[in-house]
Formats: structure tokens, C-alpha cells, sequence
């Protein structure tokens, strides 16, 4: 796969990108099959049951996409979704391994920069100097480098997400370091 195209020095807000709400509408919700038994001590079966439930109810109206850490942990989590009532048309696996399943923290954060009206072409498809050109809303990936909350020291799985997400649906990948 090519590498994401890179923006270090930009931040999100500087090339016009920002935050969408929560609740506005969106492509896909993304989940990382739970693996790790040390984040889920004696309950892992359990969390893998809601997981399932979390996908029956997300799968209906939108893609999931689930980061699975090989083809055995595919059919296992393909198998705990159909015992939960999935329709797995909406369900899209990645193969890419993880360290944790926090999604949220370390998964691939999406922006927006929405798009310009400019000015319709002429019938004769050419368009004048002045016009402002159109341009298309556009929707990149913001990498904050996570670092598992610098509380464990495995997380470098979990840190290339953003990349491996950008690559996948050919983004641009906004990054984001903390100032030293």
C-alpha cells in the first residue's frame, strides 16, 4: 500500500478541517476485536457478548469496520456477531493487530473540511478567471500518537492505526505531537 499523504507541520483547524459532531451523519463506526485479557481480567467472554450486541445495533444503519489481529480472530468474532442476531453485510474486517481495543483513544480520528460552492462552468465547460473554483468537502485522519496513557508499555501496535486507516481509504493523515 502507499503511504498516507503526510501533513506534520498543519494542524486540523489550519487547512479548514474540524471536528464533525457526534451526531452528525458518518461512514462507518470502528471497533478493534477485544483480545487483550489483561484489560478484561475473568470477563472476556462477557465483553466479547456486548460487542456483539454493540454491532447488531450499530450494523443496520451504517459500515462497521472491526481491526481483528488474524483470520482465526475473524471467525471467532464472526461467530460471537451471528449469535447475536448480525447481519454481517454492514461488517467489514480488517486484519491489523492491536495491543488494546480502545477505538476510541488510539483508533483513526476523523475530520472534515467541507466544500466551497464556486461557480457553475459555462456551457462551454470553461471557466472564467475570476470564478472561485468548486472544491469537494474532504474528510482526513488526525493522528495523535497514542501512547496507551503512557500507563503500559505495549502500545505500538495501537499507534499505527491512524496510518494503517489512512491507507486503507486513501486519506490524508493530519499529525498531531504534543510540543516538547
Amino acid at each position: 500500500m502507499p503511504r498516507p499523504k503526510n501533513s506534520d507541520a498543519a494542524k486540523p483547524a489550519g487547512p479548514g478541517f474540524s471536528m464533525p459532531a457526534e451526531w452528525e451523519k458518518h461512514e462507518a463506526t470502528w471497533l478493534a476485536w477485544p483480545h487483550n485479557e489483561t484489560d478484561w481480567p475473568g470477563k472476556m467472554d462477557a465483553i466479547r457478548w456486548v460487542y456483539g450486541e454493540m454491532v447488531r445495533k450499530i450494523s443496520p444503519g451504517e459500515i462497521v469496520r472491526i481491526l481483528v489481529r488474524h483470520k482465526a480472530e475473524q471467525k471467532i468474532a464472526a461467530d460471537y456477531f451471528k449469535h447475536a442476531g448480525c447481519d454481517l453485510k454492514n461488517v467489514r474486517f480488517i486484519v491489523h493487530p492491536t495491543n488494546r481495543s480502545w477505538m476510541r483513544d488510539s483508533g483513526p480520528i476523523f475530520v472534515l473540511r467541507k466544500g466551497t460552492a464556486g461557480s457553475p462552468l459555462p456551457a462551454d465547460g470553461r471557466r472564467a478567471r475570476s470564478d472561485a473554483p468548486y472544491q469537494k468537502s474532504e474528510t482526513a485522519i488526525v493522528h495523535f500518537h497514542f501512547n496507551a496513557w503512557a500507563k503500559h508499555d505495549d502500545w505500538q501496535k495501537d499507534r499505527k492505526v491512524p496510518e494503517m486507516a489512512a491507507r486503507l481509504l486513501g486519506k490524508k493523515i493530519i499529525s498531531c505531537r504534543a510540543r516538547p
